[in-house]
């Protein structure tokens, strides 16, 4: 890392430091070892990187006492920044010992995570300080200072400099702030490439691998799942309106479901119970009822993990066929996950429509 830093490479060429670029992997399990490695190398480069920045930027701040007052930390004005930055976003520390100027929340260092993508940057003192220092005009300080803050980027466009993480998310829409990169909703129109309405194990476990293998979506869906005539009758019993019992998957939905970031927090189910889709959602452990959202979750426990899978349906998605005037409400496999039982049984939440937990 160190030479490679010095020689002035680039990302790529420093991620291959640590794992090689490899392409051709059919094998599933090898190639999401490999894959897996090459995102935490990534993670590697990134965060060292970075690191060696913000502790470059702390001695050139450290040295020019004479003009600043102490730093400030700036997080990323969108959703996927992590509670500590949004915490710490608009706070200031002094220079040099890092106190807490206005807060007491500790100076997390150059790095308080992996991936993190906030700055620090310098506070200027005054105008009117500095002219007091250098014996200058104070009455000319004074009117520079009124000047107004300049804007911040932000997901939305730009807003005021001064503006917090949490000044900014209190203004964002319901929409916005639960904004964690989702697929569609059920609100928008998706335009689908239909391949077969009938369910063939066989066929989706390889067009399911293939998507994966090359990492490319194009809208296919496949059905993978049908709602026998009881889950329905219940599903109308708690206010929804299914128009068909066909589950739907798209390949986009399958590249959410194994995206990066749920892979590196652990929270991704097996491969391999993704590639059985099908036989989970024939044969689930449980299929609850989420009262918040009214999605269901197809409950089923994956071989060599301590915690549930959980495949999310949503009731009603509005579909526009390729090449077609038509629209379909179909119901559709939106995201995946690991979770503990225990957050499963919450009755606040949830309702078991079909088995037992």
């Amino acid at each position: 890392m160190r030479m490679g830093m010095l020689k002035g490479e680039n990302l790529a060429q420093l991620k291959k430091r640590i794992v090689q670029d490899v392409i051709d992997f059919t094998n599933i399990p090898k190639r999401d070892i490999i894959r897996t490695a090459k995102r935490n190398a990534e993670a590697l480069v990134r965060t060292s990187t970075l690191t060696v920045m913000r502790e470059a930027h702390l001695d050139v701040y450290s040295a020019n006492l004479d003009v600043l007052d102490g730093v400030q930390w700036l997080s990323t004005l969108d959703s996927r920044t992590t509670e500590q930055c949004r915490a710490r976003d608009g706070l200031v520390w002094t220079l040099p010992d890092y106190q807490p100027k206005g807060h007491n929340i500790p100076f997390p260092g150059p790095s308080p995570h992996w991936n993190c993508r906030s700055v620090i940057i310098p506070v200027t003192k005054s105008w009117e300080e500095l002219a007091k220092e250098a014996g200058g005009d104070t009455e000319l300080a004074k009117q520079l200072d009124d000047i107004p803050e300049g804007q911040r980027a932000s997901i939305g466009g730009p807003v005021e400099g001064g503006m917090t993480y949490n000044e900014w998310f209190a203004g964002q829409t319901p929409e916005r702030q639960d904004e964690v990169n989702k697929p569609l909703t059920s609100d928008d129109v998706w335009v689908a490439k239909r391949s077969d309405s009938k369910i063939d194990p066989k066929a989706y476990k390889e067009w399911a691998s293939k998507v994966l293998e090359t990492w490319q979506a194009s809208d296919e869906v496949r059905a993978v799942g049908t709602m026998d005539e009881t889950l329905i009758k219940k599903i109308k019993a708690e206010g929804l309106k299914p128009l068909s019992a066909t589950i739907e998957i798209s390949d986009r939905d399958i590249l959410h479901i194994m995206r990066e970031t749920k892979l590196d927090r652990g929270a991704a189910i097996p491969t391999d119970s993704l590639l059985e889709l099908p036989a989970i959602l024939q044969n689930p452990r449980a299929v609850l009822f989420d009262k918040r959202d009214s999605n269901l979750l197809y409950v089923f426990e994956p071989d060599g993990v301590d915690r549930h899978g959980k495949f999310v349906v949503k009731i009603g998605i509005k579909s526009s066929v390729a090449g077609s005037k038509s629209k379909q409400v179909l119901n559709r496999i939106m995201t995946a996950g690991l979770v503990p039982r225990l957050n499963l049984v919450d009755q606040t939440f949830y309702k078991t429509l079909i088995g037992v937990l």
